[in-house]
């Protein structure tokens, strides 16, 4: 773990030469490492999305299609139904050719992201434990104290961008 104070000091090692006091204060920098944060945090995702992802139980509501997507969502990674006590099975994507397949309501087997949220078919006729396995969205840094994971020195990228930035 490196905290951001640590990733701006060293922005500022990188950029020795920089001239202008008033971008140069923490604040403007610790903005670039926000846009260089994202930028490095989507390219670990892509690289290995397991490393980053969590999962959250929501339970149906009888004859309501969809689940709401927790707010910090960024990608499914699956969806799974609790069978029984511990034991758990995949649900599998809803393909377009399926759509009409599922016009009752019964035990979810199929979901598909609509909007905001999971559209499970058929539409429960129960309430049903959903296992949702995702990829969250990157938090926004905030102070010099926080820490992020830099990965093997990746760190260093998110100062050189932040460097190019300046």
């Amino acid at each position: 773990l490196v905290t951001v104070q640590s990733i701006i000091d060293l922005a500022r090692q990188f950029a020795d030469d920089f001239d202008d006091e008033a971008l140069a204060i923490d604040a403007v920098i610790l903005t670039f490492v926000n846009l260089a944060y994202g930028k490095y945090y989507d390219k670990l995702v892509s690289a290995d999305p397991a490393y980053y992802q969590t999962s959250a139980n929501v339970n149906t509501v009888a004859g309501t299609k969809t689940v709401a997507l927790p707010d910090t969502w960024l990608r499914t990674v699956h969806v799974d139904i609790l069978e029984s006590g511990t034991t758990y099975d995949d649900l599998d994507r809803l393909s377009v050719h399926e759509r009409l397949h599922y016009q009752e309501n019964g035990k979810p087997c199929r979901y598909q992201l609509e909007g905001a949220a999971l559209a499970l078919y058929p539409t429960p006729d129960a309430v049903y434990t959903i296992r949702h396995t995702f990829i969250p969205t990157w938090t926004t840094l905030t102070a010099g104290a926080t820490t992020i994971d830099g990965l093997f020195g990746h760190e260093e990228l998110i100062a050189l961008e932040v460097c190019i930035m300046l």
